[in-house]
């Protein structure tokens, strides 16, 4: 089996149980893949009204509520 596909994250389980593929050579494999940390993006998501978060310092509910459930 092509090393791509043993270590297809997809696969990598089935791999495991039928002995293709160890535990020690999953981390072995794992830890010698580049950190691609500085290539990360902060990303910002907003939620629409409806699903907005109520400050409870400001007498709301705290975690999320729906508005139509309310």
């Amino acid at each position: 089996m092509k090393s791509e596909l043993l270590h297809d994250v997809r696969l990598v389980d089935r791999n495991l149980s039928r002995g293709r593929l160890s535990q020690d050579d999953l981390a072995q494999y794992l830890n010698a893949l580049p950190d691609a940390g500085t290539n990360a993006a902060n990303l910002e998501a907003s939620l629409p009204e409806q699903f907005q978060a109520e400050d409870p310092l400001k007498g709301g509910k705290g975690p999320a509520v729906r508005k139509a459930d309310k």
